[in-house]
């Protein structure tokens, strides 16, 4: 991909700085998207953005995500609005591969692959369960997916996990191993620099930033006391089995998750979906336990070299997934807030560095966080609509500073 010429600079405009909290795959497909449509405006020389984060690749927890699209986890209000994030990341992804399948699987690690998914019609355990529903397949295809209910033929493959609905999905992958890396470098090849840092209140940021773009996952609980956060735990087993090409998703009546999907130099073996467990300790017993399940649906597994296991806590949200633009007070000792549903007073930029401000200076914040296990099935439709917020922002910031209104 070849390098875009610099924009053209405003002399008059002020320059802004503008942070990513967080360096998962949300943060690093938002600080993308907002870098390259600031370059599109003619913004580059004067937005500087800079990605804050305590953890980046390969110790985020994306870096445990197995990475396939389903929007089995997507929670929003109103519902259509996941389902867009939803369909724009499938559209983004398929897109991607079709210009270039090459480069699409090797540098970006998107490929596409079929998924059986099948679930219990039984009630049983259901707090094991996968939030919010196991049945995809209504949704799937009102949105015009590829999707179809499986055979009887085909159904006899899963009789052992009892009374069970499947269906087969065309669907993508993204090996994260290889989008984080890739979503890194475009972000340098745009100009964003890289920080890592612990935030402890999303405030402190307004002593160097005048906007930022919070996608702090499941530090939103104590960064932002937002008590509708949880984790949700996973523990994955990534082996090497490259007979694997296609991917499946078992959810018996017991509750117990059992999934084989293949990545580009790995088959990523599971798995548990446990709310409210906050261990991030990888467990024996729970490895042993995966592989037991994954060798009785696949009995060649079991000669499968292990080449690691992760364990990782997916960001959930009881309201759901958080994407809205705020305005946020900054005091010299307290701070409030306003949600702005999308659209913001205009603010003066400040040059780079220490800001120098009144007592009512404020934090321009587009939020966007809470996605539970469907970070990679959302995360080009959020950052698209996490940039646009940013930018109708910084539209209003830049008039006002040549009109001299700041």
């Amino acid at each position: 991909m070849a390098d875009s010429p610099p924009a053209a600079a405003h002399p008059s405009m002020t320059p802004c700085n503008v942070c990513i909290l967080g360096a998962g795959c949300i943060g690093l497909a938002s600080a993308r998207t907002l870098a390259e449509r600031v370059q599109e405006r003619d913004y580059a020389q004067q937005v500087k953005i800079t990605i804050v984060a305590e953890k980046f690749h390969p110790h985020t927890t994306s870096n445990v995500a197995a990475g396939i699209w389903e929007p089995y986890d997507v929670k929003t209000d109103p519902v259509e609005q996941g389902e867009r994030w939803s369909m724009e990341t499938l559209r983004w992804m398929r897109s991607t591969f079709q210009s270039d399948p090459n480069t699409a699987r090797q540098e970006m690690g998107i490929f596409p692959c079929v998924l059986h998914d099948c679930h219990s019609k039984d009630d049983g355990d259901t707090s094991r369960k996968r939030d919010p529903s196991p049945d995809q397949f209504p949704v799937l295809e009102r949105l015009g997916c590829d999707v179809v209910r499986m055979t009887d033929d085909e159904l006899e493959n899963y009789r052992a996990y009892g009374n069970v609905s499947c269906f087969k999905l065309q669907t993508m992958i993204a090996d994260t191993s290889r989008l984080l890396p890739w979503l890194t470098r475009e972000c340098e090849r745009y100009g964003v620099t890289f920080r890592m840092q612990t935030v402890k209140r999303l405030e402190d940021l307004g002593t160097e930033f005048d906007a930022v773009i919070n996608c702090c996952g499941l530090s939103a609980k104590s960064l932002l006391g937002d008590e509708d956060m949880f984790p949700a735990r996973g523990q994955v087993v990534r082996v090497r089995a490259p007979w694997v090409s296609q991917a499946e998703v078992v959810l018996a009546s017991d509750g117990t998750l059992t999934y084989v999907i293949p990545q580009v130099d790995c088959v990523v073996l599971g798995g548990f979906y446990q709310r409210g467990n906050w261990s991030e300790e990888v467990s024996d017993e729970e490895t042993a336990a995966i592989l037991q399940r994954c060798v009785a649906l696949h009995p060649r597994l079991a000669q499968a070299p292990v080449l690691r296991v992760q364990a990782g806590l997916r960001p959930g949200r009881t309201s759901g997934m958080r994407l809205e633009a705020e305005q946020l007070v900054l005091h010299r000792q307290t701070s409030s807030s306003a949600t702005t549903s999308g659209s913001s007073g205009a603010a003066e930029c400040v040059s780079t560095g220490q800001r120098s401000r009144s007592d009512d200076a404020s934090l321009f914040v587009v939020h966007n966080y809470g996605h539970a296990g469907c970070g990679v099935t959302v995360h080009r439709g959020c950052a698209l609509d996490a940039a646009r917020l940013m930018l109708d922002w910084l539209d209003k910031a830049f008039s006002a500073t040549e009109q001299g209104l700041g």
